[in-house]
């Protein structure tokens, strides 16, 4: 999930391969020859529309329940198609945009990838900004109870304890 959303918010275009909008862990690149089955996405992105459609709770429960199976392929669609639509609600952002580093501080920094975009709206009246944190090296970070099971997903002040994300480059950014 890093890695996507990673390539979804960096500067430039996000390339994905035709297909790859769900779990595939091929050991070669996807090219685009395979085929793939279309109708499974429409289907799977017509249920989440459905699941979503109640608003900002639906949203919260859908991602906590996909977040207890990571295996679940309707995670990864999930993550691509609401930042798609971030990026499409904010254009100006993501095109214009400046990339802003953001330094992390604590026990786990070496385990977090921060980064901020940052533009003035075209009109010039209004900041708009983003900011991105993922966790990278998780194995490390969370170890299962037992190797029958999966890992646990890094959340709470029990895994990253005193590490947090210095906003100071963006107030001196503006």
């Amino acid at each position: 999930m890093s890695q996507t959303l990673l390539k979804l918010t960096s500067p430039g275009v996000p390339d994905i391969y035709q297909g790859q909008e769900l779990w595939d862990f091929s050991l070669v690149d996807p090219d685009n020859r395979r085929p793939v089955d279309f109708a499974c996405r429409r289907a799977m992105l017509a249920q989440l529309r459905r699941d979503l459609a109640s608003g900002d709770a639906a949203l919260l429960a859908l991602a906590r329940r996909l977040g207890q199976d990571p295996g679940d392929a309707r995670l990864k669609l999930l993550v691509t198609w609401r930042t798609l639509q971030f990026r499409r609600r904010h254009a100006h952002l993501f095109r214009q945009g400046d990339y802003i580093p953001l330094e992390v501080e604590g026990a786990w920094a070496k385990h977090v990838c921060a980064f901020a975009r940052q533009a003035t709206s075209p009109w010039g009246d209004d900041q708009q900004i983003a900011i991105v944190v993922v966790p990278r090296l998780m194995a490390q970070l969370t170890q299962p109870p037992d190797s029958s099971s999966a890992m646990p997903p890094p959340l709470g002040e029990s895994v990253w304890e005193d590490t947090h994300v210095l906003l100071g480059p963006l107030a001196s950014h503006r």
